[in-house]
């Protein structure tokens, strides 16, 4: 696991180094980006600390965020792209219930206009590899058989942008439409992330035909998933 950290963490400064190389405007932009992602995504965060606060604050029910553990494994598979993240999540902590509907293996890719588009697959046998879920060495074994075409909540591709110093990515709800599995209806999903060195924020709304949202906090305030990996 250590090999495979040490050729991401590699792979992370040459993208550093390029970005500080002469040229187009664009494409610094776009180097900017991408090493941004490859520096802030890989790692484990977790909302315990919010949830906490959100309860010293007196908050009940709905109103607490619940107990959301989120990683985003870098994995060496080079049939499958260039630079590819596994992310895996649980709620009650890294041991608690797993999410299957996240349980996605994401590839990035630059775009012309400075952005970077990350986008997912599913898992073909999703039970075979929960076990190796945040194991970077045994996930890197992966293959293109292995995986399937996306679907859900969480199954469309997200823009990532570096603005003002901020790496932000999001959705785009005028294309990701998947059915809910609660309600059995279409929802445009909404998926909003802010990345620092320190924590994750998240926010996502699915909102349905009348623009109201169904699935998602109705306050819209973020997810605090505090860096711990």
């Amino acid at each position: 696991m250590l090999e495979i950290m040490f050729m991401f963490r590699r792979l992370t400064l040459l993208a550093l180094l390029a970005a500080l190389l002469p040229g187009p405007a664009a494409a610094s932009d776009e180097r900017a980006a991408m090493s941004a992602l490859l520096d802030l995504l890989p790692g484990t965060f977790d909302s315990l600390a919010q949830k906490e606060e959100d309860e010293a604050e007196g908050l009940t029910g709905e109103m607490v965020h619940g107990w959301v553990n989120r990683a985003f494994t870098p994995v060496y598979a080079p049939d499958i792209g260039i630079h590819v993240l596994v992310a895996a999540v649980s709620y009650n902590g890294p041991d608690g219930i797993f999410d299957k509907g996240e349980f996605q293996v994401w590839t990035l890719a630059p775009n012309a206009d400075g952005s970077v588009t990350m986008s997912p697959r599913g898992f073909k046998d999703i039970e075979a590899f929960i076990p190796i879920s945040r194991d970077a060495a045994a996930l890197s074994r992966l293959t293109p058989d292995d995986l399937v075409p996306p679907k859900g909540a969480a199954g469309c591709p997200i823009t990532w942008r570096l603005e003002d110093g901020v790496l932000k990515g999001s959705t785009d709800p005028a294309t990701c439409v998947n059915m809910s599995s609660t309600l059995g209806i279409p929802l445009a999903w909404e998926w909003r992330y802010e990345v620092t060195p320190d924590a994750m924020w998240i926010t996502y709304a699915g909102r349905n035909e009348a623009g109201e949202i169904a699935n998602g906090r109705e306050d819209q305030i973020p997810w605090r998933l505090d860096r711990v990996m």
